[in-house]
This record gives C-alpha cells, structure tokens and sequence, in this order.
C-alpha cells in the first residue's frame, strides 16, 4: 500500500493526501477522518518516496525531451534544470528522438527510479498508447506536460498560445500591405497544428482567407524550409510574405528565396518562431515570434514545486508569445516589370 493506493481508496487527489500527512488545516475535518481511517486500517506508514512527495526528499525530477540539440527544447531544459538546481534537486535528463518505443521506455525508467516528478518537453507526445501510458504513470508520479494538454488526474500542461503567435505575424504583414502570404509548415505535431489554426484565423481577421494564402507541406528543417519556397515557386503560387512556425525553417526560406534571386525582407518578407539565437544570426535577421522557452522552463518547474508542496495548481497554464521585428520584414511594394 503506497500513498497512490490510499488516495485511489479515499477518492481524493495525492495533493489532498499530502495535505494530511503534513497536518495542513486546508483539508474538510470530515475529509481528514476519512483519509486517517483508511491509513489506520492499513497500518500505513509514509515510504521514502512518499516522504519525498511531501517533504521533498528526493529531489530527483525526470525530464524527457526529444532533442537537446534542438534550440528550443535546449533553452526550455537549461531552464528547468537550473531552476531545479537552484532548490536542490537533480534532474534526469532523457533525449527521446521522439521515437514512440524511446517515449514509452523512458516513462517506465523513470517510474522505475521514483522520481518526485516528470516533464515532458514538447508537443511529440500525441499517440493513444503514449497518452495511455503517461495517465498510467501520473497515477503514482505528478507530471508536468510543455506545449500538449492532456487530460487526467495527476497531469498539469504549460501551453504557449501559439496560435495567437502566428495569428500576430500575419496581422504584421497584412499591417505592411501584404495579400498574398504563405505558410509553410515543417511537421505534424500538436504544436504544428495550433500554429496552422493560427495562420489561418489570421488570414480570416485580415479578410485574407480568399486572397491567395496557401499552406505548403515541407519536412522539418533548412533543407524544407528551402524545398517549401521552391514548391512555391514551381507552382505558381502567388506569395509577398511567407509565415513559419520555427526558425530553423525561416532560415530556410531565406536561402531558397536567394536561389529564386529574391531579396528576403525587401521582396519577400519571412517571419520565424521561437526567436532562437538563429534569428539574429540569418542575413537579414529574422523577425520571429518569441515564444518564452525560459519562461515555459520556469512555469513548469514552478507547478511542480507546488504539486510536490501539497498544493493543486490549475490544469492548464497559458503562456503569451510576442512578436520581436527584425529587418525581414517590410512594408509590401509592388514589383515592377
């Protein structure tokens, strides 16, 4: 019988059990005889790990992601892991790939170690058996989910409206006098998705959802966000502004658009995301959403805490983007023939 098991008999949450186990006066008396009854009959006394969960002596945190390399995924767990270092506590860091079969032996690796906690970093965590697996895990381990919402007991997400980041740059280039803006989008996440909702509720704010806005499907990467302003151009698609959801791809764009012989940010305005170190090092430097990674490291590590302090935070907490300009955008001119 673990604290898991005495929570699942009293039908309440583990913050609640926490909260009688550490003598808290926010718990209902009648809710408090409840609970002491039923540690009575089984003779429970808290273990290591459930002393961890109430008083934090464990101080170990598992952190799944799916590429360190990656610059996003990189700032967002330098900053769970110093925030984590700053209170103690050591952090076990798991690079996924996000490979479904790493995903699911990483979560059982991590129950196994009984860690206080699990974040999962990133929106790649979007089949039914990883959900499945992951409500089976927060039924003994909080865990703490970035940019994915997931429903269930013991599960606590950070999300970045992203869709209002996207939604922003198109309403910036229609601002400029841009009608013919494409998308182009890099992969299929959750993440991915949010974003394409955003382009195209911007389009429809602008009244440019019949204006010649196309969305291009290219894989993940310089080398697509390259491809994506080609298959553009070899279709014939009409296009003043092109929106991104990453970086990496907007560099891209800016090389395939040089091939083409047009100026990016003079010709061709590119808008990226996540305002990584790559939008000041493109040429021109890259406007891009700036989708506060530090900020989402933080916020989760902040939830966490108060999970693993008793407490029951909301379910779902939002994180606003903002627009940082940079030279590769501008005012939309006609070309000349």
């Amino acid at each position: 019988m673990n604290i898991y098991d005495i929570a699942r008999e009293a039908g309440v949450s583990i913050a609640t059990i926490s909260r009688v186990l550490n003598d808290s006066p926010k718990v209902k008396e009648s809710t408090r005889t409840r609970i002491e009854r039923i540690l009575e009959k089984h003779h429970y006394s808290p273990s290591a790990f459930a002393r961890g969960m109430v008083y934090g002596s464990m101080h170990t945190i598992g952190v799944l992601t799916v590429d360190v390399r990656d610059l996003y995924f990189g700032t967002v767990t330098h900053a769970i892991e110093q925030a984590f270092s700053r209170s103690g506590y050591t952090t076990v860091l798991c690079n996924t790939g996000g490979i479904p079969e790493r995903q699911l032996h990483y979560l059982e690796l991590l129950t196994t170690k009984k860690v206080d906690g699990i974040i999962l970093v990133g929106s790649y965590f979007d089949n039914r058996e990883l959900e499945e697996a992951i409500r089976h895990v927060a039924a003994r381990i909080p865990v703490i989910m970035l940019n994915r919402d997931l429903q269930g007991d013991n599960i606590w997400s950070v999300v970045c409206d992203e869709a209002q980041g996207i939604s922003a740059c198109v309403a910036h280039l229609s601002a400029l006098g841009h009608r013919d803006i494409i998308y182009i989008r890099d992969t299929t996440t959750f993440s991915a998705m949010r974003k394409l909702s955003g382009f195209r509720r911007g389009m429809e704010s602008a009244g440019l959802e019949n204006a010649g806005g196309s969305v291009i499907e290219t894989e993940k990467g310089i080398e697509g966000g390259i491809s994506g302003v080609l298959q553009a151009a070899e279709r014939g698609v009409p296009f003043s502004a092109i929106v991104t959801g990453d970086d990496v791809c907007a560099a891209g764009v800016i090389k395939g658009l040089k091939k083409l012989g047009r100026i990016p940010g003079r010709d061709v305005s590119v808008t990226g995301f996540n305002d990584s170190l790559l939008a000041r090092s493109t040429d021109p430097e890259l406007s891009s959403v700036n989708s506060r990674p530090e900020e989402m490291g933080e916020t989760a590590v902040s939830i966490l805490s108060r999970v693993l302090e008793g407490e029951d935070p909301p379910k779902i907490t939002l994180v606003r983007p903002e627009l940082i300009l940079r030279e590769s955008t501008s005012p939309f001119t006609e070309k000349k023939e």
